[in-house]
């Protein structure tokens, strides 16, 4: 469908020329193994807390909330440090000092 979009002159979504690239295939395939894996994790976990251990739902939102909250803190934490480690660099010396 892209690669009509771009005979007939328009901008295409996701160019041809992109997936040609190695980086990005494999970055794709890594996102959606990622979130494949991860959308299977949340279905049998909610099962599991609500079937195996009679747990209501909304306990078995509550379970999700607190793991999105270290997730959160986990990438907070690593942004947090990539920053650190990028602020010492930048900016470049300029020689007007």
């Amino acid at each position: 469908m892209e690669r009509s979009v771009e005979r007939r002159g328009g901008v295409a979504l996701l160019p041809g020329a992109l997936l040609a690239w190695p980086p990005v295939r494999i970055g794709l395939a890594l996102t959606l193994a990622f979130y494949a894996s991860n959308t299977g994790l949340f279905v049998v976990l909610t099962f599991f807390l609500q079937d195996g251990l009679h747990a209501s739902p909304l306990v078995a939102g509550v379970t999700f909330a607190q793991a999105e909250h270290a997730y959160r803190q986990l990438v907070a934490d690593w942004q947090g440090r990539t920053r650190r480690k990028r602020s010492r660099a930048w900016p470049p010396p300029t020689g007007r000092d």
